[in-house]
């Protein structure tokens, strides 16, 4: 996890996790769902969210008006 970001420049808050060794997430009644949540409160508070697939991982990737 990295968080980075100053006032007036905005909040990055970046997480990484591995793929399973399968390849197959681990099935959690819900799972997936909360990304959506996430997304919207990040435009609500005028921020953005990406999420995906990487190499070998998955990315989650947040950006945040931090006002000066």
């Amino acid at each position: 996890m990295t968080v980075r970001g100053a006032a007036g420049e905005g909040l990055t808050v970046e997480l990484r996790n591995p793929v399973a060794a399968d390849g197959v997430p681990p099935a959690i009644p819900g799972g997936g769902t909360g990304l959506i949540g996430l997304a919207e409160r990040a435009a609500i508070a005028g921020g953005h969210l990406e999420h995906g697939r990487t190499a070998g991982g998955f990315r989650l990737r947040a950006w945040l008006p931090w006002p000066s």
